[in-house]
């Protein structure tokens, strides 16, 4: 993994430890670590300042992972991986393992809401499954995707909810009815990230055609008569990492 100056575009520190690809990154919200998950079937902990790998390797069960995610309070992180179909938690200080959540396919993606009360899965077979993150129940599914969920992420306010996916499509959730806002947004190629920007106004997702495209959330909103919707100030979001691409047949 490299870590790079945003000024300056250069890397400033390159971390070694797995053995395979490092499918996701994902940064502590107090920004002092990041945890890394790899095809090697490993999680770990990076100290961002020292470079020092502070947990890990954890060798997750999974043969490979595919997603990490901490928690907002910096006291959990999530992993999803393939061939054991599971979503785990974490304590992200000493490396225990908290609970296993079986799935019937690969877990690609995770978000947890700000308030922690919930967490969110994208599964191989296009659903997106949201669990209760203190009874660890599920208590909704959202479907709209035909095949792999590769990324989401959450607005800020934990209302809305978009997704990418290998069915060239990704799509805006409205998380007050776990409906699709509108219909899905067409790509060329597989959906390989989702991201927003700082002031909530825009979409921008990353395409294996080599495009990015940019939507205007407010159109989609207005389109979908939900108005209420569009005061999103200060928006803030968790940008998750996902899987390389396979290699092609």
């Amino acid at each position: 993994m490299r870590l790079w100056d945003i000024e300056t575009k250069k890397a400033i520190a390159k971390w070694t430890g797995q053995t395979d690809w490092v499918n996701s990154v994902c940064w502590s919200a107090d920004g002092k670590c990041v945890a890394s998950g790899s095809d090697d079937g490993t999680m770990q902990v990076w100290n961002v300042e020292s470079g020092e790998i502070n947990l890990g390797p954890i060798k997750t069960g999974h043969k490979q992972v595919l997603v990490v995610a901490y928690s907002p309070d910096v006291s959990k992180i999530a992993t999803g991986g393939s061939y054991e179909d599971a979503i785990k938690t974490w304590d992200a200080r000493t490396g225990e393992l908290l609970t296993t959540l079986r799935q019937d396919s690969s877990v690609g993606s995770l978000a947890w809401t700000s308030d922690q009360k919930k967490l969110m899965a994208g599964i191989e077979n296009g659903l997106i499954r949201i669990f209760d993150a203190i009874t660890w129940e599920q208590i909704a599914i959202l479907e709209g995707h035909k095949s792999q969920v590769i990324a989401i992420l959450l607005f800020h306010n934990d209302r809305l909810l978009a997704s990418g996916s290998w069915d060239n499509t990704a799509h805006l959730w409205n998380l007050d009815t776990n409906l699709p806002l509108g219909p899905p947004l067409r790509h060329r190629h597989w959906v390989r990230g989702v991201t927003l920007s700082i002031d909530g106004k825009f979409l921008a997702t990353a395409c294996k055609d080599k495009n990015t495209y940019v939507w205007d959330i407010h159109d989609i909103l207005n389109d979908a008569g939900l108005e209420d919707l569009l005061s999103i100030p200060n928006v803030s979001v968790c940008l998750l990492a996902f899987r390389p691409l396979p290699t092609e047949h």
